[in-house]
């Protein structure tokens, strides 16, 4: 027979001649049972509510589904309620299924919309857990799913899950970890923005087993998969916007792409200092990034990543549009890297340089490629060297129409070449009505060049002849080259040590050189 807590305690208090209490009827908080389970209001309107599970009431054993709906007489009025959830318990002690060692496999209802902390702590048997299609789960409390025996867990109809609690699978402490799970299926839903740390320490999560890129979660906390040793290859998708530092620390993440189109769109944070901290920089062995930066890259996020080696750092999908920056030393001491590729550069509408001063630099860079440059503003002084050294030779710009100045002084420090011949510099497709930055561009080049210490005669005279190249065709597009051999402007310019020359562009696509 189904009794009410307050029916016994009224009937208690009245046979022993305690006192006298006045029935009433159910109410918030209250709680009630019947032969499987104890439970405690939720909501109620008249004789219909909703009520969650805090405690068995008998023991468990084998496969169950949970109740979703419960009704019980109290005081001549029937009730029922909508099961809704299982309620947080204070610790593992009061677990809502403690010490049901026998049961091994739970069903959820749909109706849940949370599974309370300790919920299923020390069912040591529990091997499987079913989330019904339509799932209105929106939560899980810490070590829910702790001590259990569960394999594989797959969220992909808890389309309302919010996110993972940072102990979902785990019990606290370091030395805590999870060797059952070798799968988990997030939810793909914008309702899911987080996994905390809850993938952290699952020693036997596999790269194959874990669909994170294709989820749409928003943060990635520090220390998000330390201890989680087969998880060496990971992908974050583009609606991450913020990375924080140390968010790989104590990982085996080796191969990391990160989907940039997110990040720091909204919180102008983006991926900060140190993703891998100092102890853990040898692990990453391969970085890459794509997408539409909108956002900002701090300064040190990959700094002294030098197990990176060249070729492996993929950079060539990375475009950037408003609010984009790579701050100084975001990629320093990247020190096996030859060659850099980034994409197209727009104007970020911010007023400071996109790629900041020494934002990249190594003992090895040699050769840097940009696509597209569309921006004010978009490679500041020394971008590509710590300022003090370089190995730079070769710069290639697929084109700059910007309608302003697209590239600071000393963008491109080209100060350890010896010769004019060793250096070369490619921009493509240049507006006429930007040649004046094109100027500034090449004068900056060049000069970098004479700062060796060395008098290069040949280089100053075509720095002068950059200086006064000028178009009679403000309308049409032209390709132009850089430096050649000899110190020339390739295919226009002859070879020559010293004096001054003009160079002007016909609306026929034609350069002229005059001396003098």
């Amino acid at each position: 027979m189904k009794k009410n807590f307050k029916f016994l305690l009224v009937s208690l208090l009245a046979v022993f001649g305690l006192g006298s209490v006045s029935a009433a009827p159910l109410a918030l908080n209250d709680a009630f049972n019947n032969d499987d389970y104890y439970f405690v209001v939720k909501t109620i309107s008249g004789t219909t509510g909703t009520a969650y599970i805090t405690k068995v009431n008998s023991s468990k054993t084998g496969a169950i589904l949970l109740p979703s709906s419960v009704t019980i007489s109290h005081e001549g009025q029937t009730y029922t309620f909508s099961v809704t959830g299982i309620a947080d318990a204070t610790d593992a002690t009061n677990a809502a299924f403690k010490s049901q060692m026998t049961l091994s496999a739970v069903t959820i209802p749909s109706s849940y919309e949370h599974i309370g902390a300790y919920a299923f702590y020390s069912c040591s048997d529990l091997a499987t857990i079913t989330f019904q299609l339509n799932s209105k789960l929106k939560t899980i409390g810490n070590e829910a799913f702790a001590t259990t025996q569960v394999t594989e867990y797959d969220f992909t109809n808890c389309t309302m899950l919010t996110g993972l609690p940072e102990r979902a699978f785990t019990e606290n402490g370091d030395t805590k970890l999870n060797s059952y799970i070798t799968k988990i299926t997030l939810p793909t839903s914008t309702a899911f923005k987080t996994v905390s740390t809850s993938l952290a320490k699952l020693p036997e999560l596999t790269p194959a087993n874990l669909n994170i890129k294709d989820t749409k979660i928003t943060d990635v906390v520090a220390n998000a998969f330390t201890k989680s040793d087969k998880l060496t290859a990971l992908e974050l998708p583009g609606t991450v916007k913020t990375i924080a530092e140390s968010a790989f620390a104590g990982s085996k993440v080796a191969d990391l792409t990160i989907n940039v189109d997110g990040l720091g769109y909204e919180t102008a944070t983006g991926i900060l200092g140190n993703v891998y901290p100092t102890a853990d920089k040898a692990v990453l062995t391969k970085l890459t990034l794509k997408g539409t930066l909108k956002g900002v890259i701090h300064g040190n996020a990959f700094l002294d990543n030098s197990a990176i080696a060249d070729g492996n750092l993929d950079l060539s999908d990375l475009n950037f549009g408003t609010h984009a920056a790579i701050e100084a030393n975001a990629f320093g001491g990247l020190d096996l890297i030859k060659t850099i590729t980034l994409g197209d550069i727009a104007d970020n509408g911010s007023g400071v340089y996109t790629i900041q001063s020494n934002a990249f630099n190594g003992d090895l860079l040699a050769t840097v490629n940009i696509g597209n440059i569309t921006a004010n503003n978009a490679i500041g002084g020394h971008a590509f060297d710590d300022g003090t050294s370089t190995t730079l030779t070769a710069v290639k710009i697929e084109s700059i129409i910007s309608g302003g100045t697209a590239i600071a002084d000393a963008a491109f420090n080209f100060a350890a070449i010896t010769t004019a011949a060793e250096a070369s510099v490619e921009i493509g497709t240049v507006k006429a009505t930007d040649l004046a930055n094109v100027r500034s561009c090449y004068a900056s080049v060049v000069m970098q060049y004479v700062e060796d210490g060395n008098a290069h005669t040949a280089t100053a005279a075509v720095q002068q002849k950059v200086e006064n190249w000028q178009t009679a065709d403000s309308s049409a597009n032209y390709t132009l080259q850089g430096l050649g051999d000899s110190g020339t402007v390739s295919i226009t310019v002859p070879s020559a040590t010293s004096g001054n020359y003009s160079v002007a562009i016909t609306s026929d696509g034609s350069i002229s050189v005059t001396a003098g």
